[in-house]
């Protein structure tokens, strides 16, 4: 498994397992473990959580995994957010949306992390969503005491656009990552450029969603049909087994270095998504992917 530098001292899997689904990747504990196991021996050695995921469960299960096996923590890197705050009514549906990165916010929320994960250490801390009501202040007071407590080795973002970057980074310059949605299907990151923010800057690009939650394969719009037709003729053309292996291809070819974060409970899917790196892409297959997504051809 490639991998890619993301610091000193720190190097993230190409691929990324997103833990959003971590609770149904089996019935059990046991079953729960295999499963990650499974993704360790692929290569697969850096996981994706969000403090809130599952209801708070993600990190939990994730937790109870690396209790049962002390070893594994010093063979994998941990990723996980904070500032996304669902509120819910009485029968769990979410009825309002919060965002908050203020410095309590975020030293609490580390802490119920760390103590759900039953580690000591979070190797990438991201804050989840743009909070308008952020005092930048704050938040490099916040990360700075973190990283003197050892707590969190690096801190990053998601969702992220340049001019909210410049503006946190005038206050903690040391951002490494920007997690954003890229997909075949999704190019807004591309266009508006954030990607070569990101590479001007030296800031890595993990890319959550990278089948856009599976509309390529099952919308019948008309884009999401113009691009299906699309990716089978660069599929035939590559020989590639799917697809979806033809998706994450597609983003390993941008110079990026884009990480995809694959969510799928389905091992056999991630394999079709690790293939990808056998199916290099040409610049002219690349190219007829995105102007099919647009729906026009390049300016």
């Amino acid at each position: 498994m490639e991998r890619v530098a993301i610091a000193e001292g720190l190097s993230f899997s190409r691929f990324v397992a997103g833990m959003l689904h971590l609770p149904d990747f089996g019935d059990t504990d046991a079953a729960r473990a295999r499963r990650i196991e499974e993704l360790i021996e692929m290569g697969v050695t850096t996981f994706d959580h969000a403090d809130y995921y599952a209801d708070y469960e993600a990190e939990k299960a994730f937790g109870r995994f690396l209790a049962s096996r002390p070893g594994v923590r010093g063979r994998i890197e941990l990723v996980t957010k904070c500032g996304n705050i669902s509120i819910q009514n009485e029968a769990g549906e979410t009825v309002a949306r919060r965002y908050d990165t203020s410095y309590e916010h975020i030293l609490a929320s580390v802490e119920g992390s760390l103590k759900r994960l039953q580690t000591d250490c979070i190797d990438l801390f991201l804050l989840h969503r743009i909070d308008h009501l952020a005092d930048p202040r704050g938040i490099a007071q916040a990360f700075s005491e973190l990283r003197q407590q050892g707590k969190v080795r690096y801190f990053g973002v998601s969702n992220y656009q340049p001019v909210h970057l410049e503006m946190l980074r005038a206050f903690w310059p040391e951002l490494v990552v920007d997690q954003l949605r890229f997909s075949p299907y999704d190019l807004e990151n591309f266009e508006n450029g954030s990607a070569f923010y990101a590479m001007q800057h030296g800031i890595r690009l993990m890319a959550y969603s990278p089948v856009s939650k599976g509309k390529i394969f099952w919308e019948q719009s008309e884009k999401a049909q113009r691009l299906r037709a699309a990716l089978e003729r660069v599929r035939a053309e590559l020989g590639a087994p799917s697809l979806d292996t033809v998706c994450y291809s597609f983003l390993l070819r941008h110079p990026a270095r884009l990480m995809p974060i694959v969510g799928t409970t389905n091992p056999e899917r991630m394999r079709s998504a690790l293939a990808a790196a056998s199916y290099p892409m040409s610049n002219p297959q690349w190219y007829s992917i995105y102007e099919s997504s647009r729906g026009m051809l390049m300016p």
